[in-house]
């Protein structure tokens, strides 16, 4: 059984449109969709955005269905590398807004006491979805995702961020977090992002709006035909 998590309902909209739905129940609010499309099992769940939402979400799922593997896919904010429409798969996840340093202590920004400071995804589903891709003609790039409870739309926040943490293609609200309970879980994971929007100096946040739509039904697609695949 494969699991999907995503934020919002345009998110996982695809999902439910164009595969089979087994069975749905209400987990305290947390929404589990059973869906079968060709031979594939997918538990799909609806997390909410944020950390914590995430966080519970995946926890929920990993304890009462058991996936063999779990996709985090959604949309995400780019930098001036990438470009909207792009899909930037994360092979490394981290924290911006996670500082535990004091006088007292030297940990990493972005690092949790007693946790890596990067989160891995599984390297074969990394290397596999972006085989995929290329096959299909659809741009992916893979590199780090950065995760944090804050919608960034302002390119000085983000100069901050990357400050911190180099090499950053996209940030989002719920990838790391998701990351981490996998990695905790021992569960394969894979967080794949589809970039909606371009975080400059004239970032305008119509240009989310307008785009949010078309950039999850072309990664929900994406995914659905990947699943089928593996």
């Amino acid at each position: 059984m494969i699991g999907i998590i995503a934020a919002i309902d345009e998110e996982i909209d695809f999902f439910i449109k164009n595969t089979e739905i087994i069975e749905t129940s209400n987990d305290n609010n947390v929404i589990f969709y059973y869906l079968k499309k060709e031979n594939r099992h997918i538990i799909l769940a609806k997390s909410g955005a944020g950390k914590v939402n995430a966080s519970m979400t995946v926890t929920k799922m990993i304890d009462k269905y058991k996936p063999e593997i779990i996709i985090n896919r959604g949309i995400a904010g780019g930098l001036e590398t990438v470009e909207v429409g792009n899909f930037v798969t994360g092979n490394k996840m981290v924290y911006y807004d996670v500082n535990m340093s004091s006088h007292r202590s030297n940990h990493q920004h972005g690092k949790v006491r007693g946790l890596p400071l990067e989160f891995t995804s599984d390297s074969k589903l990394v290397a596999n979805f972006y085989n995929f891709c290329n096959e299909n003609k659809i741009t992916s790039l893979v590199g780090i995702i950065a995760t944090g409870d804050y919608f960034v739309s302002n390119s000085t926040y983000l100069d901050n961020i990357s400050r911190e943490i180099s090499n950053i293609l996209a940030v989002d609200m719920e990838s790391a977090a998701i990351a981490q309970v996998c990695y905790l879980h021992n569960v394969p994971f894979l967080s794949v992002r589809a970039i909606s929007d371009i975080i400059t100096t004239s970032y305008k946040n119509e240009e989310f709006t307008l785009n949010i739509k078309n950039a999850c039904c072309k990664l929900a697609e994406q995914i659905l035909g990947y699943i089928c695949t593996i």
